[in-house]
């Protein structure tokens, strides 16, 4: 698997994530913290920044504010790269792929998330994302 393919699993995957979830939520990827987000997510956008912020950079949607909130996603990056950074995560069962996080609830949270929903929901859900996103990942990623 190529890295470009392996980054467009993951980002599959952490989308179908985020469009499973009750709430609004953003997905800040990348080294730009590029957004993509569900529908609930554009009122917190507001009808200035939702459609241009869907694949632009955070610093580009917030200006005025990414002074202070971009080093906190940057405080964030350890973090994350600490717990999934090994990058031998793709295609691996949670419970393979992160083991550290036994015993937290998130195991359980997502068993009853994926009995509630099934998979047709999670498999169309991942088809839209990926004709969405693959093209644009890929021209963002070969810049």
């Amino acid at each position: 698997m190529s890295d470009l393919q392996a980054a467009l699993q993951s980002l599959r995957t952490t989308i179908s994530i985020v469009l499973e979830a009750r709430f609004p939520m953003v997905v800040a990827w990348g080294r730009e913290f590029r957004f993509f987000y569900k529908d609930g997510y554009r009122q917190i956008l507001g009808k200035t920044r939702h459609p241009g912020a869907l694949g632009t950079p955070g610093a580009e949607i917030f200006p005025e504010v990414w002074s202070v909130v971009g080093p906190e996603f940057e405080r964030v990056r350890p973090a994350f790269v600490a717990l999934v950074g090994h990058g031998d995560v793709i295609g691996k069962p949670v419970r393979q792929a992160l083991p550290d996080v036994e015993g937290q609830g998130y195991f359980g949270l997502l068993d009853r998330r994926s009995r509630r929903r099934g998979r047709a929901t999670r498999d169309r859900a991942l088809g839209s994302v990926s004709r969405s996103f693959a093209t644009s990942l890929a021209e963002w990623a070969a810049t």
